[in-house]
Order: structure tokens, then sequence, then C-alpha cells
């Protein structure tokens, strides 16, 4: 997409969620003729609605008017959340109707002169995002952490364009995911970094191909003089893309690459690029944040830093400064011995599994939600190693219990706050209790987010009972 494409051309932006509104915003500033559509009421988004009327940017809500807004569009932008399958999507390309994402518009218009780093994956995106963009910030370079990980790309790239009294973020850094990467024509990142590969959203794609497919369209538009960060470890990142060339640089948290990249030596984390040699990080043990997956953040993290053009020292400083990020195996107390951890994000299995390989100690593990047609019993041998008590609630806790609860004593919580209460019960001193839900929230939260601080409040009640 070129940015001239977008001023008087009529734009739908259909979906009125955190990245429409933003996008919005960004088109309305390019001088597009911009309207936001969504099939819901406008009773139902009565507060969009409103913020959309304080910004000048029309809205049509219901399904009838965001079919008719779609038809004589030129150009829509899908929200992350429409999927592809959505009625009013399909009837708008068989009009031949332009469609693109969200983060190629954003991508369009990023400053001269900056760089973009990409983060895509299954797990780990939002940790790796953060500690990337911490550790460019700890080097000194103007950045933003944006995308999939709360602040829409649309809006930083907003902002960067309409500041003048701060200086430019010179590289942004943004979570995407499969969902922003379905309709890219020229998004390109400097540095792009793939976490891991895992079955994810099989309620969205029809096999774990078409998810892989889609991801894949990072790398799409890169160039042999760009960078991809890669794990070593997970087998189906050792496949992707094949046919673009790009340096690679692969991480491992096993050992260490016999090529540049970054991985293990003994206690140590180590890194190498044609730029630095070998050079020593810090040992493992001086890492903030628990569990081999953070070990995996933090090398990727590195990794993409000093491809930015961050100094070792910084990225030294960096990896030990890092607090991590709220809902990721996040600790929220202790009571008489047993320690509490938030990990709301954890929505699929791999998550889970990561999870409970970062604890050595007796697990009361609570889980559930809304199914994504998972293979729990994918995970009984792990389970019943690692977890001495399972409390389930939400729409997947008979699935769940189907699976799991002949080898780990099981009882199903109605709320969260009896779950909680259950698990305090259960859990004796030196265990902790893991909310991991190996599900979505949409059966009783809005999101993920919502559930985890939900999560946070009944242990804090439970704590102040000690």
């Amino acid at each position: 997409m070129k940015r001239e494409e977008v001023r008087g051309r009529k734009v739908a932006v259909f979906g009125a969620a955190r990245s429409g509104i933003a996008v919005a915003r960004l088109l309305k500033r390019a001088g597009a003729e911009v309207t936001v559509v969504d099939e819901k009421s406008e009773e139902a988004a009565a507060d969009v609605a409103l913020q959309l009327r304080d910004l000048g940017i029309p809205a049509r809500w219901g399904s009838d008017e965001c079919a008719e807004v779609l038809k004589a569009a030129e150009i829509v932008v899908k929200s992350p959340g429409v999927p592809q399958t959505n009625p009013l999507v399909v009837a708008a390309r068989q009009n031949g109707v332009r469609i693109i994402s969200e983060v190629e518009v954003a991508a369009t218009f990023l400053p001269e002169r900056s760089k973009l780093v990409a983060i895509t994956g299954t797990n780990g995106k939002t940790t790796t995002t953060a500690w990337i963009a911490h550790l460019l910030a700890e080097a000194g370079f103007p950045s933003v952490a944006c995308g999939n990980i709360g602040r829409a790309f649309s809006d930083a790239v907003l902002e960067a364009w309409e500041s003048s009294s701060s200086p430019l973020p010179s590289i942004f850094v943004a979570e995407i995911s499969s969902f922003q990467l379905e309709d890219i024509e020229e998004f390109h990142p400097n540095v792009a970094v793939l976490t891991n590969l895992a079955p994810d959203h099989l309620d969205r794609y029809q096999n774990y191909g078409e998810y892989v497919a889609a991801k894949e369209n990072l790398l799409r538009n890169m160039q042999p003089t760009d960078a991809f960060v890669w794990n070593y470890d997970n087998a189906d990142s050792a496949t992707f893309a094949p046919g673009v060339r790009v340096r690679r640089y692969p991480f491992s948290a096993r050992s260490k690459p016999a090529s540049a990249g970054a991985g293990v030596e003994g206690e140590w984390l180590v890194l190498e690029t044609e730029d630095t040699g070998i050079v020593r990080l810090l040992r493992k043990d001086e890492l903030p944040l628990v569990g081999t997956h953070n070990v995996e953040n933090a090398l990727a993290a590195a990794l993409a830093a000093v491809l930015g053009g961050a100094s070792i020292e910084a990225i030294r400083d960096g990896l030990r400064s890092f607090r991590g990020v709220e809902h990721r195996i996040e600790f929220c107390g202790e009571r008489k011995g047993v320690r509490f951890y938030n990990d709301s994000k954890a929505t699929n299995l791999d998550s889970l599994e990561k999870a409970l390989c970062s604890f050595s100690v007796p697990i009361v593990l609570i889980a559930g939600g809304r199914d994504k047609k998972s293979d729990y019993e994918s995970l009984t041998s792990l389970v019943r190693e690692k977890v001495k008590a399972l409390i389930t609630l939400g729409e997947a806790a008979p699935l769940i219990e189907n699976a799991w609860s002949r080898w780990v004593p099981t009882e199903r919580a109605r709320t969260m706050e009896d779950a909680v209460q259950r698990a305090a019960q259960l859990a004796e001193e030196g265990d902790v209790v893991l909310l991991s839900p190996a599900c979505a929230s949409y059966d009783m939260y809005r999101n993920f987010e919502e559930r985890g601080r939900h999560f946070k409040d009944c242990v804090r009640k439970v704590l102040e009972k000690s």
C-alpha cells in the first residue's frame, strides 16, 4: 500500500474495537473518507459510538448498514477480530473490494528512517515484545511497544507522526498476531521474530497448516538484508517460510547454535552475530523470570535488540532489570508458604505446558474457559507429574475433567472466587496455586486481561484473611 492511495478514497474500517478506532483516526489524518462499521447495534456499542462521534468519524451499526457501506467502499480495513469467513467479508471480496489489515495501514505511515521489529508466534509474543522494547530503551533508542500487546500499531504511528515536542520513536516493536497478518500487502519488518509455533486458534482456522500460513506472511516482503530470529528448539519454526531469503538467527534454550544466533552454554546465555562475535551475556539464574520458555524469550529479545543496534552492555542490564508482563506467570502473593500465580494469558495447551514446566513444586491448577478444540489428553502425562489438584471452571470444564480427572483429584468451581477459595484450601506449604486456563476467556469474561485481574482480586481477598 502507498500513502497517496488513501487520500480522498472511501475507506471502511470493519470492526469498532481498539485497533479499528486507531486505524480510523490514522486514515482520517491521512485524508481518507473514513467510515467505521460494526455488526453490533449502536446501543450495544454506546461508548464506542460516542467516542467516534467525538472524533468526528462517521459510524454505521448493524449487519444491514455494514453491508451497504462495504459495498460502496474502495478499500476495507478489516479488524483482526473479523474472520475471513464473515459473510460480509466474503461478499466484499466477491465484489472486488480491496481488503487490507490494520497493520498494513500502520506500516505504510511509519515515519521516515524508523525501523520496525515485528514479533509473532503462538506463545511468548507479548513478553518478548515488551522485553525487546525494554532492551532498546536501555540502549538509549527511542522505541515503542505496540500492536497486539495492547496499544494499537496505528495509534503509536499516529502519535509519532503528530509529535512535535518529543523525538519520534526510531524503532517500533510490534507484536503481530496471525489475524493481523491475514490481509497484508507490503508490510515489511526490518527484524522479524518467531517465538514458536504450536496448534492454536483452530476455532478460526480450518487446520494447523492454515494457521501457520497466516504467520508466514510476516516474512513475505522481507529482503536478504533483513533479519529473522527463530526458535531452534521448535521443530515447526525451522521450516517457517522456507522460500524467503533473509539473514536467519536461531536461538535455543538447550544448546548453543552452531552458527550465528543465541543459546545456552553451561549456565551462561551466549550470543553471536557477525558484528559481536561470541559473547557471554549473563547466567540463567540472573534472569528475573522463571521457566525455560523465558530463557527462550530472553534469547530472542537479546538477538532482536543487538540486530536493532543495542550494545551488549545495555542488553545485559535490560535482561536483568525486566520485570515481565501482566498475566504471564505473574506472581500475585504468598500465604502460609503457598505462592499464587496469574497466567491468564495461557489460552492454549502449549502455554499451559510451559507454565507447568516452570515449577518444580506441586501445583494446584485452575483451568477452563471456552474450548478452542484442544486435545487435552495430549498433556495428561505432564499433568499427572506436576499437578496435585485440579480446579475446573467454565464451558470447557467437562472436557478437561474427561481428560484428567482419572489421574488428578478434581473439583469443579462455579465462579473464579469459588475456584480460588477451593485452591487455597487444597494447597499446602511449598505448593503453587496457578491460574493457567488453557482456554479462551469469552465464556465468562470480555478478555483474558479481565479474567486475570479478577483472579488477582480473588487472591487478594484470600491473602487479606491470613
